[in-house]
C-alpha cells in the first residue's frame, strides 16, 4: 500500500509539475479598445504604426489613428479632399516619404500628412468589383509602391501618385503578397506565384494542400498559412492541423515567440509547443476571429479581432493567478489570509470556506506543489500565521484557533475571539498571545483561551508586532509595549503624531531598518540604532497592508488600490488590474513571501503570485509629441519634429493635441507643460487626452515644453520641445517703426511749417481785414461827408430859406414845405443807418444782411411793385466778414435801384440759399437786357467791382425778366 501510495504521489507531483510548467506564462491579459474608447467600429482589420509613432487601425467604418491619448477617424464622410473611397479598410502601409496607403474594398487611398489631403485611386472601375478590393501586402522600391487587389497586381508611382495595372491573375483570386528574393511572392488560391517586376514575368513556384490565406518570413523561412495549417515552400507542414478554418496572420515577436492569428483564437508557438489563447472574461480577449497583429516601437503587442482592438499587457504574463484553481485547489475563491512556514515549506491559505495547506517543493522562482489538503470546511478563516517553530496557526471568524504541524495534524483551541488580527508565540512559556478586535488574549499548553487581567487596558487591536523579548500591540491611536517578563504593558508613544500612523498592519526588518506598513499612513521606517522614526515615509495617506523586500533591494507594498514597487523614497512602478492583477484591493492579512522571494497576495478574487526577479526596473522612455494642431479653430498640418511652427499675426488662438508614442492604457498617463516666454513654471499634471490651448498670444517666439508621467508617477526623461513663432503685424515690425519714426518727424516738421504758415496767413488775413475795414471806414466817411454832409447842408439851406421867406413875407412856412423837408431829413437818417450798421458790432451775421435788405426794399420800392425776400434758416446765424456784408448789401441796393430805373418790373425777389457756399438770387419780371452786349453803366460796374473785392461770382439769366445769381463765401 505504501508503495502504491508513493507511486500515486509521484504521479501527482509529475502531473502538477507538468501542469504548472505548461501553464507557466499562460496569464496573458489584454486591454480591449472599442467604440467606447473612440474607435469608429470594433473590427480591427489592419494595424500599422507610422514614423511619427501613431497607431493606425483599419476598421469597417474607416481608419482610426491613435496617438496614445485619443482616436481620430477618417472615413467616407470627410470633407472634399479628406475622405476615403470606402469605409471597409483592409490594408495599411507607410512609404519612405511618410505617405500612408489605405486599402479598402473599393479602391486605394493615399494620405499625405504634409498637406493633409487624401487621393482616392480606383484601380479598375470598368472590370469586376474585385479589382478595387485591396488585399493585405505591400512592396516598395525606389519608384513604386506595389499592392494587390482580388485579381490584379498594381503599382503606384510615388512621385505622381498615378496607378497602373502590371499583371492580371483572373479568374484566380489573390489573397496575400510578400517580398521575396528578386521579386514578389503572390498567393493565388492554393498556388504560390513568383512575379519579377523588372521583367514583368510570373510563374507558379508551389502548390499547397489548401487555399493560401497569409504569408510570412520567420527566421528566413517562408511560412505559408492556409485554411488547414502552416506549410513551408516545399509543401511540408510546419504546424499541421491547427483546428482552424483559416490562418490569418503569422508574426514573430522580439522575445522569440510566434503569434498565429486564426479564426478561432490566437495560436502561441514557442518553437516546441503550441496552445490556443481563447476569448474569455479572465484575459479580457474579446472575439476569437484574429484579423491583425502588430508589435509597436515599445515592443507592445497588438491584436485586432472582430470585436475589439487588443493590447497585450506585458506584466500580466509575469503575474500568475489562481484562475480555476490551476495551482492551489482552494476551498473558496475569496482569500482572507496567507501564512508561510519557511521551515516546513508549507503555505496556508485561509478562505471563506476553510483553509488550504499546501506542501511546496523549494524551487527557485517557481511554485511546485508536492501535496495539498483543505481543512475546516464551511468555516470562514480570517487569520493564518506561523510561529518560530514553523507550525501554522489558523483562526476562524467564529473565534477558534487551530495549530497545524508539518504533517497537517492539528490541535484546536476553543475560544470566542472576535476579529483575530495576529498572534505571538512565546517559546519560553509555550504560550500564544492572540490579538482580537476586542483586546489581547492568551492560551497556553492547556489549550484554553482566556483574557489576562494585566491586558485589560488593551481594548482594541490592529496587529501584533514582534520585538526583542516581547511584542508590540498596534492600537488605533497608540502602540502598547508588552513586557512578558513582568506582565506589564506601557505605551510606546505618549504624544500623537510622533509617527505617521499608529494603525500598523505589517512590519519588515530589512537592512537594519524596520519598515512599517500602516492604515492611512503609508509606509514609514524606524532605525533602531538611530532611534529615528519616519526617516522615510512614502505613500502617505494610503492604506498599506504589507511591505516585503526583494533581491534587487526594492520594497513591495500592497494596498487597497494596487501593488507599489519602491525604495522608500521613490515609486518605481505601480501594478494594478490593468497590469494583470486579478483585483486592485488586497486583504489586510492575505500576503506572504515564500522561499526565494516569490510573493503571494490574496483578495476577494483569489491569488496573485509574483516572482520579483522577473520584473525589472526600467526607465520609462515614452516620448510626447504633437499629434494635432488647431489654429483659430481650424486644423493645420503638424510640423516635422524639430521644425518651427510658424503662425501669421492673426493666428493667436492655438490648440495642440499631445500624443504619446508609448500607447499606455487609456487615462493612465498625464502631462504637464509650460510655454516659455509666457510661463515660468510648469502646469499641474492633467490627463494626456486634455488639449493644450493658448489664446490671445502676442507676436514673438515661444517654446512649448511638455513632460509626461505614467500612472506609477514615473516621469519620462524625454521632453517635447516645440518652437512656436507668431509673426508680428506690419505695424509691429522694426521696419514699420523706422518708417513711422521718419513719418512722424516729417509730419512734425510739416505741422510746424503749416502752423507757421497758418499763423502768417491769419496775420495777413487779419491785416487785410483791418485794411479793408479801414478802407471801408474811409469810404463810409467819404460817403457820410459827400452824401450825408451834402444832404444836411441842403436841409440847413432849406430851413434858412424858409426862415428868410417867413421874415420877408410875414407869413408861416407852408405845411407842404415842412413835410417835404421832414421826409428829406428822415431819408437822410435812413441813409446814415444803412451806411454805418456794419460798424455796430465786430461780428456780422447773414440774418443782419437779410433784415437790413428787407427794410431797405420795403422803404424804397413803391406800393405797386410786389417784392419777396427769403433766406434759408441754416444761414441765419452764420457769421460773415463785415467787408463782405457791406458789399452784398450795396449790391442789393444797386440792383434794386437799377430795377426801378430800367426794368419796368411789377415783381421783385431776393433769395439767400445754402449750397457749397452762399447763393444770392435777385430776380425781377421786367423787360430784361443782353448782359453781354449792354453797355456797363456805373451801377453794373460798381456791382462787378464789389464782387471782385469779396471774390464772388455772378451769372445772369434772361428768362421772362432779369435773374442775377451771385455766389460768395
Amino acid at each position: 500500500m505504501k508503495q502504491k501510495a508513493g507511486i500515486l504521489r509521484a504521479i501527482s507531483i509529475l502531473h502538477v509539475f507538468f501542469h504548472f510548467g505548461l501553464m507557466s506564462g499562460q496569464n496573458e491579459m489584454f486591454h480591449a479598445f472599442t467604440i467606447k474608447d473612440g474607435l469608429p467600429q470594433n473590427t480591427a482589420n489592419a494595424l500599422m504604426q507610422d514614423s511619427k509613432g501613431q497607431l493606425w487601425i483599419g476598421t469597417q467604418a474607416g481608419v482610426a489613428i491613435f496617438d496614445g491619448a485619443r482616436f481620430k477617424t477618417i472615413g467616407t464622410e470627410g470633407d472634399d479632399g479628406f475622405s476615403l473611397s470606402n469605409n471597409m479598410v483592409e490594408s495599411l502601409y507607410e512609404d519612405a516619404n511618410g505617405r500612408v496607403y489605405i486599402g479598402t474594398r473599393n479602391g486605394m487611398n493615399i494620405y499625405d500628412p504634409g498637406d493633409q489631403k487624401i487621393i482616392n485611386l480606383l484601380p479598375d472601375t470598368s472590370s469586376a468589383y474585385g479589382n478595387n478590393f485591396s488585399r493585405p501586402g505591400f512592396y516598395e522600391d525606389s519608384t513604386y509602391v506595389w499592392f494587390i487587389s482580388s485579381y490584379s497586381l498594381f503599382a503606384i508611382d510615388k512621385t505622381s501618385a498615378e496607378i497602373k495595372k502590371t499583371a492580371s491573375f483572373a479568374p484566380s483570386q489573390l489573397t496575400a503578397m510578400i517580398a521575396g528574393k528578386d521579386g514578389l511572392l503572390i498567393a493565388s488560391d492554393s498556388a504560390l506565384i513568383f512575379y519579377n517586376p523588372q521583367k514583368n514575368t510570373s510563374g507558379k513556384v508551389a502548390i499547397l494542400p489548401q487555399s493560401i490565406t497569409t504569408l510570412a518570413y520567420i527566421d528566413d523561412r517562408l511560412w505559408i498559412g492556409t485554411r488547414g495549417g502552416i506549410y513551408d515552400l516545399t509543401g511540408a507542414p510546419i504546424l499541421g492541423n491547427l483546428q482552424s478554418e483559416a490562418i490569418l496572420h503569422i508574426n514573430k515577436s522580439s522575445d522569440g515567440r510566434i503569434w498565429i492569428g486564426a479564426t478561432n483564437g490566437i495560436v502561441l508557438y514557442d518553437g516546441k509547443n503550441t496552445r490556443f489563447i481563447k476569448a474569455n472574461p479572465d484575459n479580457r480577449l474579446e472575439g476569437n476571429l484574429q484579423l491583425s497583429f502588430l508589435e509597436d516601437n515599445h515592443k507592445r503587442l497588438w491584436f485586432g479581432t472582430n470585436s475589439a482592438l487588443h493590447m497585450l499587457i506585458p506584466l500580466s504574463e509575469k503575474i500568475e493567478k489562481n484562475f480555476d484553481n490551476r495551482i492551489f485547489n482552494l476551498p473558496s475563491a475569496e482569500v482572507n489570509s496567507i501564512a508561510y512556514s519557511d521551515r516546513f515549506d508549507i503555505i496556508a491559505i485561509g478562505t471563506e470556506n476553510g483553509v488550504n495547506l499546501t506542501k511546496l517543493e523549494p524551487t527557485p522562482g517557481k511554485i511546485s506543489v508536492v501535496t495539498a489538503q483543505n481543512f475546516l470546511k464551511n468555516q470562514p478563516v480570517n487569520f493564518t500565521n506561523q510561529d518560530i517553530t514553523g507550525r501554522i496557526w489558523v483562526g476562524t471568524k467564529s473565534g477558534d484557533v487551530y495549530c497545524f504541524n508539518e504533517d497537517f495534524s492539528h490541535i484546536q483551541l476553543k475560544g470566542n475571539i472576535k476579529g483575530i488580527r495576529g498572534f505571538y508565540y512565546d517559546t519560553l512559556s509555550h504560550q500564544i498571545y492572540i490579538a482580537g478586535s476586542e483586546g489581547l488574549y492568551a492560551a497556553g499548553e492547556n489549550k484554553v483561551i482566556y483574557r489576562p487581567e494585566w491586558t485589560s487596558d488593551i481594548k482594541y487591536t490592529i496587529s501584533i508586532l514582534n520585538k526583542d523579548q516581547g511584542f508590540w500591540v498596534s492600537h488605533s491611536d497608540l502602540i502598547y509595549d508588552v513586557d512578558l517578563s513582568s506582565r506589564k504593558i506601557s505605551t510606546v508613544f505618549k504624544k500623537k503624531n510622533e509617527i505617521p500612523s499608529y494603525m500598523i498592519s505589517h512590519q519588515l526588518m530589512a537592512d537594519s531598518c524596520l519598515w512599517f506598513s500602516s492604515i492611512s499612513g503609508g509606509v514609514f521606517s524606524h532605525s533602531p540604532s538611530e532611534n529615528i522614526w519616519a526617516k522615510y515615509n512614502l505613500l502617505k495617506g494610503k492604506n498599506i497592508w504589507s511591505t516585503f523586500s526583494d533581491s534587487q533591494g526594492r520594497l513591495w507594498s500592497n494596498s487597497d488600490d494596487g501593488l507599489y514597487i519602491h525604495n522608500g523614497l521613490q515609486i518605481f512602478q505601480k501594478l494594478d488590474i490593468e497590469d494583470g492583477l486579478n483585483y486592485n484591493d488586497f486583504k489586510m492579512t492575505a500576503q506572504s513571501q515564500l522561499k526565494y522571494g516569490v510573493l503571494v497576495y490574496g483578495n476577494a478574487k483569489g491569488l496573485c503570485i509574483i516572482n520579483p526577479d522577473e520584473i525589472k526596473n526600467t526607465a520609462w522612455g515614452a516620448t510626447p509629441y504633437i499629434s494635432g494642431i488647431e489654429v483659430n479653430f481650424k486644423n493645420q498640418p503638424v510640423p516635422k519634429s524639430g521644425d518651427l511652427l510658424l503662425l501669421e499675426p492673426d493666428e493667436k488662438s492655438i490648440t495642440l493635441y499631445i500624443g504619446l508614442d508609448d500607447f499606455v492604457l487609456s487615462g493612465g498617463a498625464e502631462i504637464s507643460y509650460k510655454l516659455e516666454s509666457l510661463n515660468s513654471s510648469w502646469s499641474s499634471f492633467t490627463p494626456i487626452n486634455y488639449p493644450v490651448s493658448f489664446t490671445g498670444l502676442s507676436s514673438g517666439e515661444y517654446y512649448l515644453l511638455v513632460k509626461v508621467r505614467d500612472k506609477s508617477g514615473r516621469i519620462s526623461d524625454k521632453v517635447l520641445s516645440q518652437k512656436i513663432k507668431i509673426l508680428p503685424h506690419f505695424y509691429e515690425t522694426v521696419f514699420f517703426k523706422l518708417i513711422l519714426f521718419f513719418v512722424v518727424v516729417i509730419l512734425m516738421v510739416f505741422i510746424a511749417n503749416f502752423s507757421a504758415r497758418q499763423k502768417q496767413r491769419a496775420a495777413e488775413n487779419k491785416l487785410k481785414t483791418e485794411r479793408a475795414i479801414n478802407a471801408e471806414r474811409e469810404r463810409i466817411s467819404r460817403d457820410l461827408h459827400d452824401s450825408i454832409g451834402a444832404r444836411l447842408t441842403k436841409i440847413i439851406s432849406d430851413l434858412d430859406i424858409m426862415e428868410l421867406q417867413a421874415e420877408l413875407n410875414q407869413q408861416a412856412v407852408s405845411a407842404g414845405e415842412l413835410s417835404k423837408t421832414r421826409d428829406y431829413t428822415q431819408d437822410t437818417i435812413n441813409n446814415l443807418r444803412e451806411t454805418i450798421w456794419t460798424l455796430d458790432s465786430g461780428v456780422v451775421r447773414l440774418q443782419d444782411i437779410f433784415h437790413q435788405s428787407q427794410k431797405y426794399i420795403e422803404r424804397y420800392l413803391p406800393e405797386e411793385i410786389e417784392f419777396e425776400i427769403k433766406m434759408d434758416e441754416a444761414l441765419f446765424l452764420r457769421q460773415i466778414n463785415p467787408e463782405v456784408a457791406v458789399n452784398i448789401f450795396r449790391i442789393i441796393q444797386e440792383m434794386t435801384q437799377n430795377m426801378l430805373k430800367y426794368s419796368k418790373a411789377t415783381k421783385f425777389m431776393v433769395n439767400f440759399t445754402l449750397e457749397k457756399n452762399v447763393r444770392l438770387t435777385v430776380w425781377d419780371n421786367g423787360i430784361g437786357f443782353d448782359f453781354q452786349t449792354v453797355s456797363k453803366g456805373k451801377g453794373l460796374k460798381n456791382i462787378i467791382k464789389r464782387l471782385d473785392e469779396i471774390q464772388g461770382t455772378m451769372a445772369y439769366e434772361q428768362n421772362g425778366g432779369s435773374k442775377f445769381i451771385i455766389h460768395f463765401n
